[in-house]
């Protein structure tokens, strides 16, 4: 038997996809009559799996969907921890996915949260080749009329989305005025090898600061080949030990990538912060405890998951609500690294 969809009910009853989701996800908007007969076919066509099956009679499921890159992450398992704790508040549901910073993953696991008919969805999007091929797979969820919130990563569009993130702008540009007003001039970033606009932002606050003081910028000292991991930090300064001697500072996309820099500079011999200084970002519970401890730029994880899940309630109650873009500052955490 074909596999019946949300297309398939729209045709029986000669309406958009976009009504059926309302009907099947309980929204506003639809009259009582079609309702009825939409909740009817649907329930006869076992279009909701059996798990669901009473949000059909029932109401709401009050679920929503989270999409992380990988929620092994101190700085996501706090962002999750914020999420939970204002679904808990609201009677909400969580079902937690990982896309592993795959674009494949990230569409299967969007349309698995569709089809368990989750009210909304909190996604920390891959990177994608091109943000056209982004757009699209947002669009996707807009038709379905499901509300959606980006954390920590956002798309460079005309199109507005509801997003909160830390201003990584600001994050980047203060970790590298901090070297340089302590007279290092030349500093390398090891940045995420997935190019996550995250990272690129931070970049550009990067390069902002060097402007500022009439240095210049020097691709060579920007390592875009790390993961987001203690073991890749330190296996991709290991190689830049080995290549690459004029610089005196270690700017890291994050503390996991730091405290693995550390790692294999002190293997190798020189002192932190004496010969190279390290500053990381996030400022994960670990940070503070590294010798010496991690200077660092610390998000507020917690309060980014708390206003996610408020935006998206706000998103799921009022459809018609303008998109609110979010921008936490970050905050500059000086310890003993620099």
């Amino acid at each position: 038997m074909e596999k019946i969809t949300l297309k398939t009910l729209a045709d029986l009853f000669q309406v958009s996809p976009k009504t059926v989701s309302k009907v099947l996800n309980h929204k506003p908007g639809v009259r009582e009559e079609l309702r009825k007969a939409i909740l009817n076919k649907a329930e006869e066509l076992h279009y909701v799996p059996n798990l669901f099956g009473r949000g059909l009679q029932g109401g709401s499921m009050k679920t929503i969907g989270v999409i992380l890159s990988d929620n092994t992450s101190p700085n996501y398992s706090t962002v999750l921890k914020g999420i939970e704790a204002s679904a808990d508040k609201h009677g909400y549901n969580i079902i937690l996915c990982n896309s592993n910073e795959s674009k494949e993953t990230e569409e299967q696991k969007i349309r698995l949260l569709t089809e368990k008919h989750v009210e909304g969805i909190i996604l920390a999007s891959v990177s994608y080749t091109t943000d056209v091929m982004k757009r699209k797979s947002l669009l996707g969820l807009k038709n379905l009329g499901i509300p959606y919130v980006l954390i920590s990563r956002m798309i460079h569009d005309e199109e507005p989305h509801d997003i909160v993130k830390t201003n990584d702008i600001e994050g980047g540009y203060l970790a590298t005025k901090y070297l340089m007003d302590r007279g290092h001039r030349d500093i390398i970033y090891l940045a995420n090898k997935y190019s996550v606009t995250s990272s690129h932002e931070r970049l550009v606050g990067f390069r902002k600061a060097l402007e500022q003081q009439g240095l210049p910028f020097k691709q060579a000292h920007i390592i875009d080949q790390c993961e987001s991991t203690m073991e890749s930090g330190y296996k991709v300064m290991q190689a830049v030990l080995a290549e690459c001697k004029d610089f005196t500072a270690v700017l890291a996309f994050n503390d996991l990538i730091a405290v693995g820099a550390m790692s294999a500079i002190q293997e190798k011999g020189y002192r932190i912060p004496e010969d190279i200084a390290v500053i990381g970002y996030d400022d994960i519970e670990y940070a503070k405890f590294t010798n010496p401890p991690l200077t660092t730029i610390r998000q507020d994880a917690d309060r980014i998951g708390h206003l996610a899940m408020d935006v998206l309630l706000n998103k799921i109650n009022n459809p018609d609500a303008e998109q609110q873009q979010i921008y936490l500052p970050p905050q500059f955490i000086e310890r003993s690294s620099v």
